[in-house]
């Protein structure tokens, strides 16, 4: 399964800032690493009760164009802006296996 193609990316990005906001002792970081584990197909989605359904398919679809810019034109199309900053590694690693030296195919 390709790392970008995983729906509601935003949901896990905000549910993994607040378990760091949680549990940050203010000491620097230099890494975090995050794995979401035994992910299903969207024909088995679950439904949020408490996202109004517009709201819902409006982040669907922003999430299947992401995924479709990225499979035309590389990892580098489309990013977060706070790659561009100091310390951001995102074009750094983007043509990296695993974010590791290599190249991706």
């Amino acid at each position: 399964m390709n790392l970008y193609k995983v729906k509601k990316c935003i949901l896990i990005i905000k549910r993994s800032k607040n378990l760091f906001k949680k549990y940050w002792d203010g000491q620097p970081v230099r890494q975090i690493h995050v794995v979401c584990s035994k992910l299903q197909s969207a024909a088995h989605e679950q439904i949020d009760l408490f996202t109004p359904p517009e709201l819902d398919e409006r982040r669907h679809v922003l999430d299947e164009t992401i995924d479709q810019i990225r499979d035309r034109f590389g990892k580098r199309a489309i990013f977060h802006a706070y790659s561009l900053m100091k310390g951001g590694t995102y074009l750094q690693r983007a043509g990296h296996i695993g974010g590791h030296k290599g190249a991706s195919y």
